[in-house]
């Protein structure tokens, strides 16, 4: 017998509405014991005859990892891995000491969906539309840890219900990403099945330029600006701040950094920047020797020390409400599309002279495993940036 991604996304989504209960609009999951969810996850997960190839090889292979999810204790949960072969090892389906419908969660959002994130700087037009002026994608990966850079990125804290989809080397892939006055940074994270014909949106927010210039302003430190004046404005050092941006209504968040632009394909310079470099990094080596080392480095990726207070946090603005009173929603996809339309509106690109262009780069965004979960099975959401 041949299953399929639509067979376990049916499968799931009868078995949540047993656990269910129909008090209100939104449901309220009741905490019951249901013994098929051990079978779901062997069916899908475990058997030979029946399992679903993983998203990232397409087939089956006795080195695939599983995950288990035990159950909570103190309101933290484990999480267990085994290799695919090592039967003997593993819990047998039904053990008490787990979650088994955390379990087959888990196991489908980090085995059947490859995930896209993309961020853009956008306008937003007086017609209510977004036009997009500059778009970058790449691929992430979902993960129940992250690193723990004080035992020198050796070891993974586990952080699950949280999954993070951090970006790799996020300096250099959306380092061409700024941002100016009327401008704003939008996130967008889309899991897609190659079977399934429709992506889903997991996450999708805004920051405007005015929030975040308030943020790198306001977190500027009394020696940098004694140093600017001292020097007569001739100051090479680029602070680099990360800013959390909270998705809409609290769901999950997203971190970026923010910097002073700097441009690196011609010899211009902006106010309060150096002149351009070569593209090698957009991090000058000054603002590298006199940070502390953990300052180049996201919070997401630092020890658990990090206070959460040391990064500000910014409410995203949900782009489908600003937008829902125009169904047209989004135009001029491209950029000369965007461009053109500029150059025959009031916006001004070249007003650097009083504005201050700042430089983001996403380094990763999190999101409960529940939520994560009720998008892949529920939501219809089509992604407003993503390329298709």
């Amino acid at each position: 017998m041949t299953l399929t991604i639509q067979d376990l996304i049916s499968t799931l989504s009868d078995e949540r509405k047993k656990s269910k209960s129909n008090d209100d609009e939104d449901f309220v999951v009741v905490q019951q014991l249901n013994d098929e969810w051990p079978n779901i996850f062997h069916t899908y997960f475990l058997s030979k005859m029946t399992r679903l190839p993983q998203i990232a090889t397409g087939a089956t292979s006795d080195d695939d990892l599983v995950f288990y999810v035990t159950k909570k204790i103190d309101d933290n949960s484990q999480i267990k891995v085994f290799r695919h072969h090592d039967e003997k090892r593993q819990p047998k389906p039904g053990a008490v000491d787990y979650d088994w419908e955390e379990t087959t969660y888990l196991n489908l959002v980090l085995h059947q969906f490859e995930y896209t994130v993309t961020t853009a700087v956008c306008i937003k037009t007086h017609e209510k539309r977004l036009q997009i002026l500059k778009r970058l994608s790449t691929r992430v990966y979902a993960s129940p840890s992250r690193r723990d850079m004080e035992n020198k990125g050796s070891e993974e804290k586990i952080t699950y219900p949280k999954l993070y989809f951090t970006v790799d080397n996020f300096e250099e892939t959306f380092c061409e990403m700024f941002v100016n006055e009327g401008q704003m940074v939008c996130v967008e994270l889309v899991a897609k099945n190659p079977v399934l014909n429709t992506s889903r949106v997991l996450f999708l927010g805004s920051i405007k330029y005015e929030a975040l210039r308030k943020v790198y302003e306001t977190r500027e430190t009394a020696s940098t600006r004694v140093a600017q004046r001292v020097t007569l404005g001739i100051y090479t050092k680029r602070r680099v701040e990360f800013v959390r941006m909270r998705g809409p209504n609290g769901k999950g968040h997203a971190e970026m950094t923010v910097s002073r632009y700097r441009s690196s394909q011609s010899g211009s310079s902006t106010p309060d920047s150096t002149p351009s470099t070569p593209v090698k990094s957009n991090f000058d080596e000054e603002n590298e020797d006199s940070l502390p080392r953990e300052a180049a480095t996201p919070p997401a990726s630092r020890g658990s020390n990090t206070s959460n207070a040391a990064t500000p946090e910014v409410e995203s603005t949900d782009i489908r409400q600003e937008l829902s009173d125009n169904p047209a929603g989004f135009l001029g996809r491209t950029f000369n599309q965007a461009v053109s339309w500029v150059r025959n509106s009031n916006v001004r690109f070249d007003a650097s002279a009083q504005t201050l262009p700042l430089q983001t780069c996403l380094t990763y965004l999190t999101l409960p495993c529940d939520t994560i979960i009720k998008d892949l099975l529920e939501s219809n959401s089509t992604p407003l940036l993503t390329p298709q």
